[in-house]
């Protein structure tokens, strides 16, 4: 289609306002005509640079068909009335622009081709620099084929085949011998970075080089209602305009103002190209170089022939017609307004899509959506073909084999050109031109919305039909029912002729013999492009844009609905007219009415930057032509860096190389005691790549007369399962060990015994708690020293300790059976009555309730020791755990490999493996659907029947039960498979998830913009959102400008964060005072946890851990504090601990030691105890009271049995007792005056007890003779 505005008002055409329908009145209608129709410019003046009014082209949603558009001026008395219809334009043909036919022609190959004469012509081809391509011999008016393949130069990109600067068009006919020439562009068309590396961390600035800027140029042109399209020199086709229906074949309906690439159809070869392109009024069609005719938009007649009125927003082929031989194939196109014509080779016209008014000629006024055979004009010769078509809204024409010309459908403004106003079904002949010579025949023909117009055999230019916008061009605004002929351009010299004609709307545009381009008719919208927007009558030049050079020609023009395109001899494509709809392909949707440069092809420009799957940040263009990104985090390595990018459209994804290179951190040892020599085996220092692990060091070091308490940093013992994300220094601390003797006093004592002796325990050691985690009802802690320490509930063997006794204090954990010198514990996890841990030998061990195999050792039997989990089927070698979470009754771990395993119950198909079958070993969880190249998962959380895990990707995927929206994918949809979760709204570019915990039935994420999400459950306002409501996607909590997250922890209903301000807050139930602010009422956003009485200046919450009613943290002065619901006794207070429940409150650890039993006197021998110490009991200052037991006279070595935290200790051997024998007298000393001091007492008290007794025995005896 060159023009052409059609519509419902096209369709019904000008008899629609002469009748009534729905009720509405002729004048009505008529009046909503004119609000429709295209605006009035008249009296405007305008250029490139000026702005024009547009005329209101928009169309209704929905409506498959354009809108009428009113003229600005009143017709005169013999044209349709003033609300006529929208126009289309024509020809409706070929659409080539001038000098080739833009009509239908059935010359589709060499041998088809219809020869002006004998003379056959050679096309060269310059390939200037690239391979040899042959020349071409072709017949007069045939035309050349597109060399295949390409020509190649090394180190250039093909830009096209050019006659000087112009693209050359291979649907134009052949009139002379030329030698076409290969233009190139120096470059590969690949993006380039640099630097090519940098850091893990992310946040490097990285440069990108765009590929060179093409030298392509547009070459065949094609103008529709409201959109516009053009094939490029390299055969890739772009449009632009309108979209409403999907006609620009982007895959999208989003209108464009620029020129965007049209997708090449699913299944074409690599090497395919689009050969020639039409297109209608909101439909498209082009021939592709496999021979197929595709075809795009709206389909609401049928007009896209598949057999239904279901429109496209991509190519699609189109069918071949029914009963059509063998190896047909389609020959040449034409797009009207509503419907489509096609030649095929068995030398057929067909035609489909709306029939309103007979247009597709088939003696019916049925639409068609399949193609169907155009009628043979009655009377037709024998051996008849048709030659030409050309299609508007309602009415064609064609050429046939005879020279004539014949038109059929609607016929309000004459045409027709048969001298009626009357409508036709069929092909009806055209009537010759008054006076015409002997001989006379058509030979091009164009059709228009109510105007048609042909060249004759004569050399001249006849039009008719509607005339009020003087588009006839004969000097009136009269309509002609016959063929008129249209006066020759001032000046025009001697011998003038007509070389090509193409109609638009109500203008008109042809090609005279001394290459002159010409235009007449209306002028509201600027479409004439001579500056005004004056209606012209006659002929006028095509005037050149402001500025052009001297010798600029204009090489093809065509004309649109309302608007016009032309290529120069520079090169460029211009374009004027109307452009609400982006038409103009300038960039703007402002109206023009001088020609205006298209820049093409356009800038080019990065859309997306991915490097491996993470989003860069920040690209912004740089003055020279560059872009700047910033990378975001990764891991170490090489990773494809995927630039999406658009010139003129989307282009496809380069892909470049980039390395992550991981910093490596220095984490040193040292020593700082004082009281201890300078240390032996102090380790070594060791570099840690980036969110590393440093490695516990083995053997600890050892200093003299000192005791190792661990690894710290400051006061907080070192957690060695955390990221190395600095350098860091490690500080030795230290105990002395002559504080870790128990002492006795007194030390001496009768033989006899019964002294009551008081037993010191020794100085608490410097071990502190490095980790700290919670579960339903106990709890569990790493040591500075390696151990692992639990207390709480014990029911099913949580605790580990080899019995079912619940504790109140923390109890040392035993190591594994088997577990070798050296062995410590690195990472523990508490489920709901379950524990699990990684050792340093990267092995998992379980314990607890197993009932539903959440043990992972093969059996549902609970365990209450550390069992060791085995590892997966087909582990590599080597293999080792990284990471272990517990559910309520499932569990899950990462592998070394990278892999995520599962295990437990599985009713909600919370083991993710697609089943709801429950597992008691380790089972492997595929990958998520869609994860790229070399995906692995990061980290995992569970929570009471769900699980969530972050991958190599930094997305967030769920699965379990979701009867709240924990999974927060938007539904209340359980899930047995790993679900993206989408990033929260308003989520910064490049936005990752760094850290998700999940509770009973609410899940909470950390982002990487220092955000906390929550979602799910939140009837005890869990979510902190200030509501009550439950969340199916992430929101995010508020927090003060500059504050991010930096760790959370999740329960039943309660929800705790610390902050990076230092501080914990908690949120949601409070019950039991587990949000630790001194209350037990519940909160709904956040809430400061209190910090402990006495905290030092500065003190700040360094980690925390929730449980289902309790909760727990480590303080900056390196103790952990604990609140809430202690029923099992899971807070681990000391018994004398006299602070509030819903107040942190410090666990003593290590804690008091526990003397079991004392003997004095031991047999070497046999080990066994000669003298055992009598009513062994504690005394409130945490000293022990025991006495003496009787003994032999002298020294006796004193043994003192002990436990702490649970577990014997070595039995103190480091005092002695001395018995005082009362026989022996005193030499000399302080002894030997005791002991005679001691039996001179003795003595007198046993002769003052006599004489007592005898003085009584006197006195009873007297009293009874008294008495007697």
């Amino acid at each position: 289609m060159s023009g052409g505005c059609c519509s419902r008002l096209c369709e019904e055409g000008g008899r629609l306002i002469m009748r009534q329908r729905s009720g509405m009145a002729a004048a009505a209608l008529a009046f909503l005509l004119a609000l429709s129709c295209t605006p009035a410019l008249a009296g405007s003046t305008g250029s490139p640079s000026e702005a024009v009014t547009p005329t209101t082209l928009d169309k209704q949603q929905g409506d498959d068909s354009p809108q009428a558009v009113s003229p600005s001026s009143s017709p005169p008395t013999s044209s349709p009335p003033t609300s006529s219809p929208l126009p289309t334009s024509s020809p409706l043909s070929h659409t080539t622009p001038m000098p080739s036919s833009p009509t239908l022609d059935t010359a589709g190959d060499a041998d088809a081709v219809q020869a002006r004469s004998s003379t056959a012509w050679t096309v060269s081809f310059d390939t200037a620099g690239g391979g040899s391509v042959g020349r071409q011999t072709i017949p007069d008016g045939g035309q050349a084929s597109r060399p295949s393949p390409d020509p190649a130069r090394d180190g250039y990109l093909f830009d096209g085949w050019f006659q000087g600067d112009v693209a050359y068009d291979f649907t134009q006919p052949v009139t002379g011998s030329i030698t076409l020439t290969a233009h190139w562009t120096k470059g590969d068309g690949h993006w380039a970075i640099s630097p090519s590396q940098g850091p893990i961390a992310g946040g490097a600035k990285v440069t990108l080089t765009p590929p060179a800027q093409r030298g392509i140029r547009l070459s065949q042109l094609s103008m529709g209602g409201l959109h516009s399209a053009a094939i490029s020199s390299d055969g890739n086709l772009y449009t632009w305009g309108d979209n409403g229906a999907g006609e620009l074949g982007d895959g999208t309906n989003t209108n464009r103002s620029t020129p965007v690439q049209v997708k090449k159809p699913k299944g074409t070869p690599e090497k395919f190209i689009w050969k020639e392109v039409s297109i209608g009024w909101d439909h498209s069609a082009a021939f592709g170089s496999d021979g197929n005719l595709y075809i795009w938009g709206q389909n609401g007649r049928g007009q896209l022939g598949d057999g239904t009125t279901t429109k496209r927003n991509t190519p699609a082929p189109v069918d071949k017609p029914q009963g059509t031989p063998a190896g047909f194939t389609w020959k040449q196109f034409t797009l009207g307004d509503l419907s489509t014509a096609a030649f095929g080779s068995d030398g057929n016209l067909y035609i489909w899509g709306n029939n309103q008014y007979g247009q597709l000629g088939n003696g019916t006024t049925t639409n068609q959506t399949r193609p169907i055979k155009v009628d043979k004009p009655q009377g037709a010769p024998a051996g008849f073909t048709w030659k030409e078509a050309s299609l508007s809204c309602n009415h064609s024409g064609a050429i046939g084999s005879d020279g004539n010309l014949y038109t059929w459908g609607w016929n309000f403004s004459g045409q027709l050109g048969d001298g009626t106003t009357t409508d036709r079904h069929t092909p009806t002949l055209v009537n010759k031109p008054q006076g015409a010579p002997a001989g006379f025949t058509w030979k091009q023909v164009s059709i228009g919305w109510q105007h048609s117009a042909a060249i004759g055999s004569d050399g001249n230019l006849y039009t008719w039909g509607q005339n009020y916008r003087t588009q006839l061009g004969d000097g009136t605004n009269t309509d002609r029912h016959t063929p008129t002929l249209v006066s020759k351009p001032q000046g025009a010299p001697a011998g003038f002729t007509w070389k090509h004609v193409n109609l638009g709307d109500w203008h008109t545009e042809a090609l005279g013999s001394d290459g002159n381009f010409y235009i007449w008719g209306s002028n509201e919208n600027g479409q004439l492009g001579d500056g005004t927007n004056t209606t012209r009558g006659r002929p006028i030049p095509v005037s050149k844009p402001q500025g052009a050079p001297a010798g600029f020609t204009w090489k093809y023009t065509i004309p649109g609905c309302n608007h016009t395109a032309a290529i120069g001899s520079d090169g460029n494509l211009y374009t004027w007219g109307v452009n609400g709809n982006g038409q103009l392909g300038n960039g703007t949707t402002t109206s023009w009415n001088r020609p205006g440069m298209v820049n093409f092809p356009g800038a080019v420009t990065p859309t997306s930057v991915l490097f491996g799957q993470a989003k860069a940040t920040g690209i912004t263009a740089n003055q020279d032509g560059t872009w700047q990104v910033s990378t975001p985090k990764h891991e170490p390595g090489g990773v494809d860096v995927t630039v999406g990018w658009s010139r003129n459209g989307p282009q496809p994804d380069d892909h470049l190389q980039y390395t992550y290179i991981a910093p490596q951190y220095q984490v040193g040892f040292n020593s700082k005691n004082d009281s201890c020599p300078t240390p032996t085996g102090m380790p070594p220092s060791q570099s840690v790549t980036q969110d590393g692990q440093a490695e516990r060091p083995y053997p600890d070091p050892r200093a003299e007369g000192c005791l190792f308490d661990g690894w710290f940093q400051g006061d907080v013992a070192y957690d060695f399962s955390q990221p190395v994300t600095h350098d860091t220094t490690l500080t030795a601390h230290w105990t002395r060990e002559d504080t870790q003797h128990w002492s006795i006093s007194p030390d001496h004592g009768p033989e006899t015994g019964g002294t009551e002796v008081t037993l010191t325990p020794p100085a608490q050691r410097g071990i502190r708690f490095n980790q700290i985690r919670l579960g339903y009802n106990h709890s569990a802690a790493i040591g500075s020293d390696g151990n692992l320490y639990t207390w709480g509930g014990n029911d099913d063997g949580q605790l580990g300790d080899g019995t079912n006794t619940s504790r109140s204090r923390p109890t040392l954990v035993d190591k594994p059976q088997g577990a070798a010198d050296g062995f410590t514990w690195k990472q523990v996890i508490l489920g709901g009555w379950h524990s699990a841990a990684i050792g340093s030998d990267g092995n998992l061990y379980a314990w607890g309730d197993n009932g539903s195999g959440q043990l992972g050792n093969g059996t549902i039997t609970n365990q209450n020791r550390p069992v060791l989990i085995g590892k997966p089927d087909g582990a590599p070698k080597g293999f080792t755990w990284k990471q272990v979470s517990l559910g309520g009754f499932h569990s899950a771990a990462i592998g070394s490999d990278g892999n995520l395993y599962t295990w437990g119950y599985n009713e909600y198909g919370q083991l993710g493996n697609g089943t709801t079958t429950n597992q008691n070993r380790p089972v492997l969880i595929g990958k998520p659907q869609g994860a790229p190249e070399g995906f692995t998962w990061k980290q995992v959380n569970l929570g009471g029947w769900h699980s969530a895990a972050i991958g190599s990707d930094g997305n967030l995927y769920t699965w379990g039960d979701n009867q709240y929206g924990e999974l927060g994918d938007g539904t209340t949809t359980k899930r047995n498979m790993p679900v993206q979760i989408g990033k929260p709204q308003g989520a910064p570019e490049g936005f990752t998830w760094t850290q998700a915990s999940l509770g009973e039935h609410h899940s909470a994420a950390i982002g990487s913009d220092g955000g906390l999400y929550t979602w799910g459950r939140n009837s005890e306002s869990q979510l902190g959102d200030g509501t009550t409501t439950d969340r199916h996607t992430p929101i995010q909590i508020a927090k003060p400008d500059g504050f991010t997250w930096a760790q959370a922890s999740l329960g039943d209903g309660d929800s705790v964060a610390s902050g990076s301000d230092g501080n914990l807050y908690a949120w949601g139930w409070n019950i039991s005072g587990q949000l630790g602010d001194g209350t037990t009422t519940d909160r709904q956003t956040p809430t400061l946890v209190s910090k402990p009485q006495g905290a030092p200046k500065g003190f700040a919450w360094k980690q925390s851990g929730l449980g289902w009613y309790h909760s727990a943290a480590i303080g900056s002065d390196g103790q952990l504090y604990t609140w809430g619901n202690n029923g099992n006794g899971q807070l681990g207070r000391a018994p004398s601990n006299a602070w509030p429940a819903s107040r942190p409150g410090p666990v003593g650890f290590p804690g008091e030691p526990q003397t079991t039993s004392v003997c004095f006197g031991q047999n070497q021998e046999q080990g066994t105890c000669l003298a055992a110490g009598k009513d062994l009991k504690p005394s409130p200052d945490g000293t022990w009271k025991v006495t003496t037991p009787p003994y032999t006279p002298g020294l006796a070595p004193v043994a003192i049995d002990w436990t702490q935290d649970g577990k014997q200790q070595e039995t103190d051997k480091g005092n002695t007792y001395r018995y005082l024998s009362i026989a022996s007298l005193p030499l000399t000393g302080g002894d030997g005056m005791l002991l005679l001091l001691a039996i001179g007492l003795l003595t007198a008290g046993a002769a003052t007890a006599a004489k007592s007794r005898q003085k009584q025995a006197r006195t009873t005896g007297s009293m009874n003779t008294s008495h007697k």
